[in-house]
């Protein structure tokens, strides 16, 4: 009697063991299904093999990686807050990532010049991947876009990100209902405050106390690396569904789910020292009324040096500390007619 209650017993947790796998797994397979966005004809072809994969990525890519507020109050028009170019190798399991100032002068296909982040405005996150590519001369894979929502739950998830914050932060907008209060020094961040903290620009004090594109973009990577670390980490493991919850519901992306899915496989136990930054530099400049950030020549070639090498595999020594000094900070958006208009979603 005793050895059928192990036996039965035994059957029983296999059995719940099995459920929890498949509900895990059916789980993370939806994820994948509701981060792809493509054309409908695109369901109906073959999944492809373990094979193909692997020589469809046995070279490093790049993609566009953007955040976007999509909430109808927001005052952004419509236009990524965040731009990176993030060079992945799967094979060595390296991570780059490059951000690039919003408010960068680059001439948008078939439009004028003006800054990058319009390109978004002008023909979706399309235009703008050509202009990327057409600037740097960088190809892209794709682009993989994240809700700042999504953002927002994730860190909650998690417990909070453990950073520093460099400086006090006050600000307020009615306009869209923005309140932030941030002061100096290490913290764990919740969802909304790190939010606040990536994307804070202007300052109730004055424009003595605005934060710089440059600050703003060292704020996102040094969050970045520590949600990173809290998401692999194994105090995550309980939190799964509900990690594949926020992303699924606020992660959109041209890769497909089997591709999404190599990936994550590649990058099972991703070491985070593997990752890295930089950022693309230039020097502020008010042209007509307005302020942009003009990036030189010089500067356009370092960073497709830099892409080219990552891409071909070729090390090379690369400036990952972003020690640019501070340059005048835009206090405002541009808008169609070249006016300035008030940026007054959190600064």
């Amino acid at each position: 009697m005793k050895k059928k209650i192990i036996l039965w017993g035994t059957l029983a947790l296999a059995l719940l063991l099995a459920v929890g796998v498949f509900s895990v797994y059916q789980g993370y397979k939806n994820t994948l299904d509701n981060m792809h966005v493509g054309e409908d004809e695109e369901d109906d072809r073959p999944k492809e093999t373990e094979k193909e994969l692997e020589e469809k990525f046995k070279d490093p890519f790049a993609v566009l990686l953007y955040g976007i507020d999509q909430r109808e109050d927001s005052s952004d028009g419509g236009r990524p807050d965040t731009l990176m170019l993030a060079l992945i190798d799967s094979n060595d399991k390296k991570v780059n990532l490059v951000s690039i100032p919003r408010d960068s002068l680059v001439d948008i296909p078939g439009r004028s010049q003006n800054k990058i982040n319009h390109s978004f405005s002008y023909g979706g996150v399309q235009l703008t991947m050509q202009t990327i590519e057409e600037w740097l001369n960088i190809p892209l894979y794709g682009y993989v876009a994240i809700d700042f929502k999504g953002f927002e739950e994730l860190v909650d998830i998690v417990g909070g990100v453990d950073v520093y914050v460099d400086r006090t932060i006050q600000y307020d907008d009615p306009m869209d209902g923005t309140h932030i209060r941030l002061e100096e020094g290490q913290q764990v961040l919740d969802g909304k405050n790190a939010l606040d903290f990536v994307r804070a620009r202007l300052d109730n004090r004055g424009s003595r106390y605005y934060t710089s594109d440059y600050q703003r973009m060292e704020r996102q990577q040094l969050v970045l690396k520590e949600l990173g670390r809290e998401i692999v980490s194994l105090s995550s493991l309980p939190r799964v569904f509900s990690m594949m919850n926020a992303v699924g519901d606020n992660v959109s992306t041209s890769l497909t789910p089997d591709e999404l899915d190599f990936l994550v496989r590649s990058f099972y136990n991703f070491n985070m020292s593997n990752l890295e930054t930089t950022s693309i530099e230039g020097e502020g400049r008010t042209i007509n009324g307005v302020s942009f950030e003009v990036v030189p020549q010089e500067e356009v070639d370092r960073i497709n040096e830099h892409a080219t090498n990552f891409i071909n595999r070729i090390p090379t020594p690369i400036k990952t500390e972003n020690d640019a000094t501070d340059t005048e900070d835009p206090t405002g958006e541009a808008s169609e007619d070249g006016n300035v208009a008030a940026d007054g979603n959190r600064g």
